[in-house]
């Protein structure tokens, strides 16, 4: 990893959601009726109100998600920024381990969790759609942190599938 950094992101796979709950939001508020939600009987229209004004909030974190967090990894430490702009740096030296995790997702594939350690603590899980999983996964397995399982085995040949498959 000479110099080099990898970041780790929210992939695109969120895009499409955030899209569809703003739209949805926007076109549900231009449904309502302004005049019926100052009235007390338009509980219709303050539920509609309600509910395109908590799709378009989905729809912005959303973004913000994808915009915010991130996992970098260099040389030297990993810096770790979440959403609510709390930033972690580890030294390498700080990592105690990382493990391979997984979950039975949509259509009956699992979805593989990267989950690192230091000391006793988890400091971050990133899942496999997320942008740069499979550089981290490497760099990881390099440094000898991976601890070697069936979901550690698994990951692996599912990234190699995936690669040949994006080719």
């Amino acid at each position: 990893m000479r110099d080099k950094k990898i970041v780790v992101r929210p992939g695109e796979s969120y895009l499409p959601a955030c899209v569809i709950f703003i739209l949805l939001g926007i076109v549900w508020l231009r449904m309502t009726d302004k005049t019926a939600l100052l009235q007390e009987g338009g509980t219709a229209n303050k539920m509609l109100f309600l509910c395109s004004l908590s799709c378009f909030l989905i729809g912005v974190h959303c973004i913000l998600f994808m915009i915010l967090t991130r996992i970098q990894l260099d040389n030297e430490k990993i810096v770790i920024n979440t959403i609510s702009l709390k930033r972690s740096e580890y030294l390498w030296s700080e990592i105690t381990h990382a493990k391979i995790t997984g979950r039975e997702g949509r259509y009956s594939t699992v979805i593989y969790f990267c989950t690192i350690y230091a000391g006793e603590r988890r400091i971050v899980k990133a899942p496999q759609y997320y942008t740069g999983f499979e550089e981290m996964f490497y760099e990881l397995d390099k440094r000898n942190l991976l601890r070697r399982d069936d979901f550690y085995m698994a990951a692996k040949a599912k990234i190699k599938v995936d690669k040949r498959l994006h080719r």
